[in-house]
């Protein structure tokens, strides 16, 4: 059974923001702020609900914060002018103690110095920086942008620990015994495509469900995040009142019969009008989108 009305909307990876952002005239170096504002309606860091991504951090002028993946415990990679030019670091003065914080910002702070008058502001000892590409408040451009050595990722408000500060891909690349570069989702749990249903024309409706549950997300979501090497085109389609993921036009399932992460029991199973096979990540086209096993076997 086919949904009558469907809509995919593609969403195209943030990688290209940063070679664009270098051919612009670049502008001054990042303010250096005192003492936080005590304003209750703008606090120096803020929890905001920006499209498709509830509760993340910003600065007082509600430009969006970003951490880089390699950077955890205060380790500085962001620190020459090619990077600097496009991710601006939140500094301080080297005389600032603390920090004003919004409702819902919940997270540890604290500081690792950028200069010998200036320090940079971390969150769960990760440094805090706003990205050129941003245009203007709310934006999210930077999310999952691969620069630097690492991926830069928006940064939940309310994380207590440094393992749930960056905001967790919905989609990830996995690689396995047999499959290597599969798509899975953020828990690693194996994520796959029915054969039929290329174009988003969805046929696993009713006690399929309860077998191959699909990748939702809230109705209205537009963009979300995603992995280094996650390079198909990713879309919505309309599953009830909240949206399926698609991935080259397919919509996306786990499998019940997978016991864990990595798992990939679901590969090759044939129902449902088709054949179940698992999504290659570094597909590009619907065409290379189910995996090709480097040899037979399934599972671990």
């Amino acid at each position: 059974m086919h949904l009558a009305a469907s809509r995919t909307r593609s969403v195209r990876r943030a990688r290209g923001v940063a070679a664009l952002c270098t051919a612009v005239a670049l502008g001054a170096a990042p303010l250096v702020l005192g003492a936080a504002p005590a304003s209750a309606a703008s606090k120096f860091l803020n929890s905001a609900n920006v499209p498709n991504y509830p509760a993340v951090l910003e600065n007082s002028t509600s430009r969006t914060l970003y951490v880089l993946s390699t950077e955890k415990g205060a380790k500085l990679h962001c620190t020459k002018s090619a990077c600097l030019k496009l991710w601006h670091p939140l500094v301080v003065k080297s005389s600032v103690k603390t920090v004003s914080l919004g409702t819902g910002v919940k997270g540890k702070i604290g500081f690792v110095k950028r200069s010998a008058t200036t320090k940079q502001v971390t969150f769960n000892t990760w440094p805090l920086y706003t990205f050129l590409g941003d245009n203007g408040p709310n934006e999210t451009n930077g999310e999952a942008v691969a620069d630097t050595g690492g991926v830069w990722h928006l940064v939940h408000a309310a994380a207590k620990s440094a393992g749930a500060t960056p905001f967790a891909p919905i989609l990830n690349k996995i690689s396995i015994p047999s499959y290597p570069n599969i798509l899975a989702n953020n828990q690693t749990r194996s994520l796959y495509i029915l054969s039929i249903e290329k174009g988003a024309s969805i046929s696993c409706t009713g006690g399929c469900l309860s077998i191959w549950p699909p990748l939702l997300v809230p109705s209205g979501t537009t963009k979300i995040a995603f992995a280094a090497g996650v390079k198909g085109t990713i879309g919505f389609v309309t599953r009830g009142s909240m949206e399926q993921v698609t991935f080259n036009s397919y919509p996306v399932y786990t499998y019940t019969g997978d016991n864990g992460p990595g798992d990939s029991f679901g590969e090759g199973v044939v129902a449902d009008g088709g054949t179940w096979t698992l999504a290659n990540a570094n597909a590009t086209t619907a065409t290379d989108t189910p995996v090709a096993p480097v040899s037979s076997g399934g599972g671990w």
